[in-house]
């Protein structure tokens, strides 16, 4: 028996919420101070609380065995990426 689609949307939510809210913000306060409008700082700082909305929504959908996986799935993709860059940054 696999997962549910509630199951699945809720890891999907916690795995995307921290990359895409860090993101947000360098992307926003770097425009802020490129086009010198505290605004896009403002923008930044909107789109990061939201995905602390999505971390709860996510929790909420996937209950701590979706936690569990989703920490499962960042430690694999950690160490494929470290395994990636291992191999990019040794080719001449």
């Amino acid at each position: 028996m696999g997962f549910s689609f509630k199951f699945w949307t809720g890891v999907v939510l916690l795995l995307i919420n921290q990359p895409m809210g860090w993101t947000a913000l360098v992307i926003c306060n770097g425009m802020s101070v490129k086009e010198e409008n505290l605004n896009y700082s403002l923008l930044g700082i909107g789109i990061y609380a939201l995905t602390w909305g999505m971390l709860g929504l996510g929790f909420l959908l996937s209950g701590r065995e979706g936690m569990k996986y989703s920490l499962v799935l960042f430690k694999k993709l950690k160490e494929n990426l470290k395994v990636f860059f291992n191999k990019t940054t040794h080719m001449h």
